[in-house]
């Protein structure tokens, strides 16, 4: 399976979306992709031999460590309600992109 941009993307969004997932089959075939620059593939390499856990806890240090002063601002559901992906405030962008 070769893989492209738009599906390793994805693939990465995922991680970040569903702590302790880890799109295995995705990122092994972009390491053996010809587009992939040669400095990326390091960081690929260790999120393919990383702890799935291990991974859930960075992401909830880098993400979910406090809700009025969290380390980045990956969704700002979480800042409001303290739910990723809250499908009340999903449900409002929903209708935001239907009116553009």
């Amino acid at each position: 399976m070769s893989v492209f941009l738009p599906e390793l993307l994805n693939a990465v969004a995922a991680i970040f979306a569903r702590p302790g997932h880890v799109p295995t089959e995705t990122l092994r075939c972009a390491l053996s992709a010809t587009w992939i620059p040669e400095d990326l593939k390091g960081p690929l390499q260790r999120l393919l031999a990383a702890n799935k856990e291990d991974l859930a806890v960075a992401y909830s240090d880098h993400f979910l460590v406090s809700q009025a002063h969290p380390l980045l601002y990956l969704e700002a559901s979480v800042h409001r309600t303290g739910l990723l992906r809250d499908p009340e405030l999903l449900g409002e962008l929903e209708l935001i992109y239907a009116a553009l």
